[in-house]
């Protein structure tokens, strides 16, 4: 069985005949996060609750469901369910068996472990409390509240077993329940304090709360929340885009647009929806995206007569027009480019910005008289892309030349640019540009009669930047303290910040501070620096420093009275969080130089890391390989390029992650395979040899081709 998602979760529930009802709100990470939503719930009286998924020394898995009230004593729980030492499993395991997120770990998901590995022990309390209860379906941004025996309704329709365990009091441990077995008693012990995801030092609790080398999932949740990029909707997997992103978005559009209209690539605009026909005329394309379309079934009450996709990407949209456009050569290269979004409906673990079911992209799709110029436009474009990447959001990339079994569906073949989060080991395909070679040609009958009279086909490319951009730089640069931002990027580049002001600061003095930051704004400006003053009266100096430092701001500008008597400022920068006078005269300059200088900074810095993240290793060395994807690490190795060969080193990858974790004890290890990732156009200097990397292939390597992990 397929494994149940947010929404497919929901229509289980109904389908148990549950009495429910149905609360959304913005993500809730922990019961910390949920408790200020719970407050304004239509049912005042629920109670939250807390779910553990664990794993002991004896590899027994199980899924802990509590009020969330109750202190959780793992010693107690061992003996109450005859467990070995457990400990909390690790994020691989828990998405490989409940297909759940951390954040979003609920008992309906028991659903999902269709192998029945993991035990689910519910808390006595739990069943016995008056008060109804409160779950996140698969989704933390919707909570569903039910009554404990409406729950059990549920467990008994699927027929899913638990044991029930008193965790507060001396009891016969674990009593039977739904078939379970009979487990020892247990004797009281002192519980244990509630543990609680410590902030980051130097933030208030209107900041970020944890850090994000301990807990990068609950971090970047935060950061584009709490920065004003992101707004929860209550759709799984749709986000409203605020003003922050979506202006972050214009100047990548700005620039990438006004590069291929240079090139004579002309804007356009498709409709979104897709005939059913016309989706399915190339076979292959429709394989590698049938899990992913959402379709179009009624219109109100009534049933379509043949449903309507709605576009994952656009090459079946537009080709039948490309057909009807293109007669001769003189009609060639043929270049459109369209502003839209896309829907790719089916995976459990949305993203923000990474993994959307809804997101912004340009798509260009062109067709051209040679192959060798449609080759020459896909390394053109993809240049652009890595110029958005590494001029614009300073984030470094690798150009390169994706394997067949990762290259996109349908085409002939894909380069790529890969982004590299070196906090969590794993890459991001930042964007693509594809030569699809003749076969859409083939499917949509475009043909052209040639200068000398012959019919011939188009060679067509498609190529794609979406709103993913700017994960990748959230991801990359931003910290402790919340969003940081390149310049050429932000928003607002500069602001100022009036400071020492207080109680005995004459109105004179206050006068002149504001028409120094009016002034020095209006020099700014007039450089094209993109700056603003925060001039709010109910504000302390120190409330809008956390501010603009929340809301990555490159440069923040500190002006009072003794700035203005020294005819200087402080400038303070967000990148590295140090402070540097300077003198007012030639002022706007020299904040347009730092601003340079800031972008290259975080390019350099980025780069630096990145480089020190990636191995060469040759082929032999197959041992190293998973011990160094665990450092958060990518690898260079000689590859076959066959997609046997590829999928042979996921699975071997992976299986040697979960035997590292289980003889080091370790559950927080990633217990996930490598995947190819590119084979880099700029190849290792070092000889290839005549050995694919993974030990058991036969075949000569043709690249040197970098795995990893990835999103």
């Amino acid at each position: 069985m397929a494994a149940v998602t947010a929404d497919e979760m929901l229509g289980k529930i109904k389908e148990a005949g549950v009495a429910m009802t149905l609360e959304s709100h913005e993500a809730a990470m922990t019961v910390d996060e949920w408790t200020p939503f719970h407050k304004n719930f239509s049912d005042s009286n629920s109670v939250l609750t807390r779910c553990l998924f664990m794993k002991d020394k004896k590899k027994q898995l199980f899924l802990l469901v509590t009020l969330a009230s109750t202190r959780t004593d793992l010693k107690l729980f061992s003996k109450a369910v005859g467990s070995k030492e457990p400990r909390f499993a690790s994020e691989d395991v828990l998405d490989e068996k409940l297909r759940v997120k951390k954040g979003a770990v609920n008992p309906f998901a028991i659903i999902n472990d269709t192998s029945s590995d993991v035990t689910l022990v519910l808390e006595d309390a739990l069943l016995k409390s008056a008060a109804p209860l409160c779950f996140h379906p698969m989704d933390n941004t919707k909570t569903v509240i039910l009554s404990n025996d409406q729950f059990v309704k549920y467990l008994d329709h699927f027929n899913i077993k638990y044991q029930v365990a008193d965790l507060t009091a001396d009891a016969d441990a674990a009593a039977p329940a739904g078939g379970a077995k009979k487990e020892k008693p247990v004797k009281k012990e002192k519980p244990a304090k509630k543990e609680k995801a410590k902030p980051a030092e130097g933030v208030n609790k209107e900041g970020i709360q944890v850090k994000k080398e301990e807990d990068f999932a609950t971090w970047y949740q935060q950061v584009i929340t709490r920065s004003d990029m992101i707004e929860y909707y209550d759709i799984s997997g749709c986000y409203i885009l605020r003003p922050n992103a979506i202006n972050i978005w214009k100047y990548i559009m700005r620039f990438f647009d006004d590069e291929i209209t240079e090139m004579g690539v002309e804007p356009c605009y498709f409709p979104m929806f897709v005939s059913k026909g016309a989706l399915e005329k190339e076979e292959s394309h429709v394989d590698g995206f049938s899990a992913e379309v959402a379709w179009v079934t009624k219109s109100g009450s009534s049933d379509l007569q043949e449903p309507i996709a709605i576009r994952p990407t656009s090459e079946t949209v537009m080709y039948p027009s490309f057909a009807k456009w293109i007669r001769s050569h003189r009609d060639l290269p043929l270049r459109l480019n369209q502003w839209c979004n896309v829907v790719r409906w089916e995976f459990s673990h949305p993203t923000p910005f990474i993994r959307t079911r809804e997101f912004l992209w340009q798509e260009g799709h062109t067709a051209h008289e040679t192959e060798e110029g449609a080759g020459k436009e896909v390394h053109e474009i993809l240049d652009l892309y890595a110029r958005v990447y590494e001029e614009y959001l300073a984030v470094p990339v690798y150009k390169g030349m994706k394997t067949e079994k990762e290259k996109f569906a349908g085409g002939k073949y894909t380069t790529t640019v890969e982004a590299f989060v070196p906090t969590v080991g794993r890459s991001v395909q930042g964007a693509t540009s594809h030569c699809l070679g003749y076969g859409f040609a083939k499917m949509f009958g475009i043909s052209f009669e040639d200068k000398n009279g012959k019919q011939q086909m188009p060679c067509q490319n498609s190529w794609g930047l979406t709103t993913r951009t700017i994960g990748v730089m959230v991801m990359v640069h931003s910290d402790d303290k919340g969003l940081v931002l390149p310049p050429k990027v932000a928003p607002t580049q500069c602001v100022f910040v009036p400071v020492g002001i207080n109680s005995k600061t004459t109105p004179e003095d206050m006068q002149k501070v504001k028409d120094a930051c009016d002034d020095l704004m209006k020099q700014l400006k007039s450089k094209g620096v993109r700056a603003k003053v925060d001039d709010r009266n109910d504000k302390t100096s120190g409330n809008k420093c956390n501010h603009w430092e929340l809301r990555g701001v490159p440069i923040r500008i500190e002006v009072g009275p003794k700035e203005v008597g020294a005819n200087s400022a402080v400038l303070c920068f967000r990148h590295t969080l140090s402070k540097e006078t300077v003198s007012l005269d030639n002022f706007a300059q020299t904040v347009s130089d730092k601003l340079v200088g800031m972008q290259s900074e975080m390019l350099e810095n980025a780069k630096k890391l990145r480089q020190e993240r990636n191995v060469l290793l040759e082929a032999g060395k197959w041992e190293e390989f998973v011990p160094i994807l665990n450092q958060l690490k990518t690898c260079v190795v000689p590859f076959c390029g066959e997609e046997a060969c590829e999928d042979r080193i996921k699975k071997d990858s992976a299986a040697k992650a979960q035997e590292l974790i289980e003889e080091e004890e370790d559950e927080r290890a990633p217990s996930m395979g490598a995947k190819s990732l590119c084979a880099p156009f700029d190849q290792p200097d070092k000889a290839l040899g005549d050995k694919c990397f993974h030990p058991q292939c036969k075949n000569a390597p043709k690249d040197w081709v970098m795995f990893g992990r990835s999103y």
